[in-house]
């Protein structure tokens, strides 16, 4: 072999080892700086929300019931920023959907959720066999279907002959979430960061660092079309706005959801990305493109409906807005720092 087809060799595998390296940092930031603080918050806002319910069932006044809306406020907000976060722990045992499910197409939550309070039965609440119950009733999306319903008032969870079991409910779901939420910390602590963290082909997941960040890079995509094909076009779509397609339509934090996905969103990529981007002026552009997203988003700091009606253009900008952001992180930014996107479940909708 001679010796410049050695040095090109050479040269060839140190600048793979470098990206390498440079792939293993931003991992590490995206583990240590994003994906564990985010669980832990979800874990704290869960035990919070599992006080309230508790306080709130020992003592169901109207101040308790209110300290129990915040909890699940709290608890929904950091939802919003991990749901980002949907490949690997999340997405085993179901624990995405069971922390929240929706888009729930067939209405399975109303149909199970009355199922199980016309029954009443307490064994159907015990943690085991609630776990391994219907997504549909386990979290975030079903409490709210029992706390910030139209009809609600604090008699519902006073029924005597059958044992405050709607109160008991509010309890279980709450301790379910605490328990998903327990789950996904300690992955992302423990086996899950050493599956990231340890690349190769014995990896039954990951054989590169590269593979690794290209992960994240499609949870990123990802949750910028969750926005735009699932928390917009569903309730919005072509002619006729529907608001009960709408995530967290009772709760009325429909666009406060969406804020918190961008949000995230712009963490992610500052944290994970930014700094591997070369082409000054697409960072500058991308930028821009998340604080304008940002800004608009916190202008509407409204219910749906309200903005819908009253503020139908600022809307529809805030929607361009998300829409160019999606557009220049799906085609310009993989080719920016060299990392493909992959295929994801949302892929043609």
């Amino acid at each position: 072999m001679n010796k410049l087809l050695l040095s090109i060799i050479l040269l060839s595998l140190s600048t793979i080892s470098s990206a390498e390296s440079d792939w293993s940092q931003a991992n590490k930031a995206i583990i240590n700086k994003f994906a564990v603080p985010t669980y832990e918050t979800l874990l704290q806002t869960s035990e919070q929300l599992v006080k309230s319910s508790k306080d709130f069932c020992e003592n169901i006044d109207e101040k308790h019931f209110d300290h129990l809306k915040k909890s699940f406020h709290l608890s929904m907000d950091a939802w919003q920023i991990a749901q980002i976060l949907r490949s690997g722990p999340a997405m085993q045992e179901m624990r995405f959907y069971r922390l929240e499910m929706w888009p729930d197409r067939s209405n399975a939550a109303s149909k199970h959720l009355r199922k199980l309070q016309k029954e009443a039965n307490p064994e159907s609440l015990k943690a085991e066999k609630f776990a391994k119950a219907s997504t549909a009733i386990q979290g975030l999306s079903a409490m709210e279907r029992i706390i910030f319903s139209e009809e609600v008032n604090l008699n519902d969870f006073k029924t005597e002959e059958k044992a405050n079991f709607t109160c008991h409910l509010v309890e279980t779901i709450s301790q379910n979430i605490q328990t998903i939420s327990h789950e996904l910390l300690k992955a992302w602590q423990e086996d899950y960061r050493k599956t990231l963290s340890q690349p190769s082909k014995d990896n039954k997941q990951f054989e590169t660092h590269k593979a690794v960040t290209a992960q994240f890079l499609n949870d990123l995509n990802t949750q910028l079309q969750v926005v735009l094909t699932q928390k917009f076009k569903r309730p919005l779509g072509h002619n006729h706005f529907r608001l009960t397609r709408a995530e967290s339509w009772r709760s009325q934090r429909s666009l406060h959801n969406i804020l918190l996905n961008i949000t995230a969103s712009k963490r992610l990529y500052n944290i994970g990305f930014s700094s591997y981007i070369s082409d000054k002026k697409l960072l500058k552009k991308q930028q821009e493109l998340f604080d304008k997203a940002i800004k608009e988003g916190k202008a509407l700091a409204l219910p749906l409906a309200v903005a819908h009606k009253d503020h139908l253009e600022k809307l529809q900008q805030w929607i361009q807005s998300i829409t160019a952001l999606k557009m220049t992180i799906n085609s310009d930014l993989p080719i920016a720092i060299d990392i493909p996107l992959g295929f994801n479940s949302l892929d043609g909708d």
